[in-house]
């Protein structure tokens, strides 16, 4: 809201600073003639010596530096070009001023690549209404090819590495253990349950999967927000080319070290494989995430169908403007939190924590369960239920079977309602023969039950996470394995040391290891760093239950001009924009614009040279695999058939820390990395650093969003710059 204030501050200061210019001779607004040698006209009617005059046909605004040079290419001497940043700011991190908004009102024509790439540009041109110049958006893809997104990147990676490798075997754990850590990397892995004795499996059987297939398995995992469950904002089914009955699951993580729990029927060791989606620029200062949480279940707002941008507008606005106006629904938040399911958590005795029953039903403060009470609580209930956790339809479509509707309904769930059954159990966890339970006697009676409430024994196991960067990520696995990702409470700050998970419920309880152990539950040890980076923004969202963030990441990858021939495209959209707008350039223009594509289509070449079928380094069998320090090379990479791996840490704009830069270094060394791709504006001294901790080899790649460091360079001598160091990088 205060960006919006802002922004309406600026316009308001405008519309009287245009009153004022009002006053002026229209001609001082006239672009300035250019003189220029005879041998750089594009006129071809003068001599190489002759030096000419050229009256600009007026004034061009263009959003970054690669939408200029598309504008420099068909245009020439025969526009003023101006930038929206005066001072090379990176384009996502960039705010106008109110002298940049005036020079926009002023200009003739503003051009912008969109794609969400610059985030300001269609609020700014709603603010300034009729006084905009007319705008166009740059972005183009040849025809028969199609904008990259994200997501269908992310699934075809993931897919690829299911189906090829490479392959890194891990064996889960499940007990106090250190649990082996992972990583969101290019690799799949492939996971096996830890070998248990008979008493450890009947153990594992209910901590794995008995309890849980009460619960209809994951179908309740949406509504179960205590339980510690990250919520997946997406899950995908059997996606093309990958193996048969295989789900993608996209979580929103953020940066830290999560626990990953694995469930199976069979002890058969599977292929696991998680990757960060690609998408949104860092915000340096942050603000833009205070403007995305107010859209979160609070206000409508306005979706540009061109850009996929949402803004603030009103609804008349929008629709005006040929936008879409979204109406949030209030309910959306609610829809995993229901009524009826938190009464149930906090009553329910199968999943209720052994303090949790002493504290709502020790009816004579005593702090132990007596049979009565228990048996009150059982009877009250009438156990059930337990077909009540269906309730979310989404993960139905998950890993469901009607085998598990079944399973929740055997003649085990009967024999418990049997009260002599019942009464044997409670009688065998009585170990001081008190006729009372205390905490640690009621965890075993508790264990007990799930043991026997299930004869099914399946498999659980345990890894943990390591998320560099926060982001959208996702898994993928089987379909016949359970999966979900377990977080601590907001409170327990001290998991550094190691957290208490309790296997039938799913929930963190606060437990030392030894009561934790004793009371049949699984002490994790310590490295719970997502503590130390809670976000405030996140600080009141319910029992750390991943929440979506739809609307701040870029749904699409804007980097579309580094693909010489897509760039060709966004040629084709300037020239005629500037023909529509200038029709007495038509003739210069269109000379300059085929003379450009020649050049665009020499430098594709070279690239197919280089990377095609037939190309230097596939007939010399060389690894066409790069990493680099920014995910903007979608385009490149489809293109000409190179992988791309993204070393998260090393921001390519910002200043990176300490710990950044560490980490950046261990994952250098970890992997072999020879050689590592950076953008030109990336820390020298952060570069510098990691060369000398690691000898690793340093190549430039151009992504052309700020003006470049030497004034010599232009896009097609940056592209064959980016061309040459890919070669020289991956050795061919």
């Amino acid at each position: 809201m205060e960006r919006q204030w802002s922004r309406a501050l600026l316009v308001s200061l405008i519309m009287i600073l245009s009153s004022l210019a009002g006053c002026l001779d229209a001609e001082e607004n006239t672009p300035e003639p250019v003189t220029i040698p005879g041998d750089n006209n594009t006129d071809n009617n003068t001599s190489d010596n002759e030096i000419v005059q050229i009256q600009p046909f007026g004034n061009v605004m263009v959003s970054t530096y690669h939408v200029g040079e598309l504008v420099s290419a068909v245009a020439g001497e025969h526009v003023t070009i101006e930038y929206m940043s005066q001072n090379n700011i990176p384009v996502h991190d960039y705010e106008p001023s109110v002298a940049d908004l005036i020079r926009l009102q002023e200009s003739d024509l503003f051009f912008y690549h969109g794609l969400g790439l610059e985030p300001w540009a269609e609020s700014t041109l709603s603010s300034l209404g009729t006084n905009a110049p007319p705008s166009y958006m740059t972005h183009a893809m040849p025809p028969g090819q199609v904008t990259l997104d994200y997501e269908s990147m992310l699934i075809s990676e993931i897919c690829e590495h299911m189906s090829e490798g490479p392959y890194e075997a891990t064996t889960l754990m499940m007990d106090g253990s250190i649990l082996p850590e992972i990583h969101a990397e290019h690799n799949v892995h492939t996971l096996s349950f830890p070998e248990m004795d008979d008493d450890h499996d009947d153990h594992d059987g209910h901590n794995g999967t008995e309890e849980h297939d009460d619960q209809d398995d994951h179908d309740d995992h949406d509504g179960h927000d205590g339980h510690n469950h990250g919520t997946p904002e997406k899950v995908i089914e059997n996606p093309v080319n990958c193996p048969t009955d295989t789900v993608i699951s996209i979580f929103h993580l953020e940066e830290g070290v999560y626990i990953l729990e694995f469930e199976a029927e069979e002890e058969d060791a599977f292929d696991m494989i998680a990757l960060k989606m690609g998408g949104g620029h860092a915000d340096h200062d942050h603000e833009g995430h205070d403007d995305h949480d107010d859209h979160e279940g609070e206000e409508d707002y306005c979706h540009n169908t061109i850009t996929h941008e949402n803004y603030d507008s009103n609804e008349i606005d929008c629709e005006a403007a040929g936008h879409v106006w979204m109406e949030v629904d209030d309910d959306h938040d609610d829809h995993n939190e229901t009524d009826d399911h938190d009464d149930h958590d906090d009553y329910d005795f199968d999943e209720a924590t052994p303090q949790e029953i002493i504290d709502l039903f020790d009816s004579n403060n005593d702090n132990h369960l007596s049979w009565d009470e228990f048996w009150t609580i059982w009877t009250d209930d009438g156990h059930d239920d337990h077909d009540d956790h269906n309730e979310t339809d989404d993960h139905d479509d998950h890993n469901e079977t009607d085998d598990h509707d079944d399973h929740n309904e055997t003649d085990d769930h009967d024999d418990h309602n049997d009260e002599d059954s019942l009464r044997d159990l409670f009688n065998a966890s009585d170990e001081n023969g008190d006729q009372l339970l205390d905490l640690l006697e009621l965890g075993h009676f508790i264990e007990e039950l799930g043991r026997d409430y299930n004869e099914h024994k399946g498999h659980v196991g345990y890894v943990s996470i390591h998320i560099d960067q926060e982001g959208d990520y996702g898994f993928a696995l089987p379909m016949d394995v359970e999966f979900h990702i377990l977080m601590g409470e907001d409170d327990h700050d001290d998991h550094d040391e190691g957290l208490c998970h309790d296997t039938t419920t799913h929930e963190n309880v606060d437990l030392n290891e030894a009561d934790c152990e004793n009371a049949g539950h699984v002490w994790m040890e310590g490295e719970h760093e997502d503590d130390d980076h809670e976000d405030d923004d996140h600080d009141d969202e319910s029992n750390n239950t991943i929440i979506a963030e739809d609307g701040e990441d870029i749904s699409y990858d804007p980097h579309s001009w580094l693909d010489p021939l897509a760039f060709e495209a966004q040629l084709n959209i300037v020239l005629e924009k500037l023909i529509l707008t200038f029709p007495d350039g038509t003739s210069n223009f269109t000379t300059n614009a085929n003379s450009y594509k020649a050049q665009l289509q020499t430098l594709d070449d070279a690239f197919e040279d280089a990377f095609g079928v037939s190309g230097t380094c596939s007939v010399g069998g060389h690894e066409k695999t790069i990493v680099a320090n920014h995910n903007a090379y979608s385009y490149i990479s489809n293109r000409y058939n190179i992988e791309i791996i993204t070393v998260h840490g090393l921001d390519p704009e910002g200043e990176p820390s300490p710990q950044d830069i560490i980490g950046v270094v261990e994952h250098i060394d970890e992997k072999g990395i020879s050689v590592l791709f950076v953008e030109e504006y990336t820390s020298q001294n952060a570069v510098n650093s990691i060369v000398e901790d690691t000898g690793v080899s340093i190549e430039i790649l151009y992504t052309m969003e700020m003006a470049p460091i030497d004034s010599n360079d232009n896009y097609i001598s940056m592209m064959t710059k980016n061309l040459n160091n890919l070669v020289n990088g991956i050795g061919c």
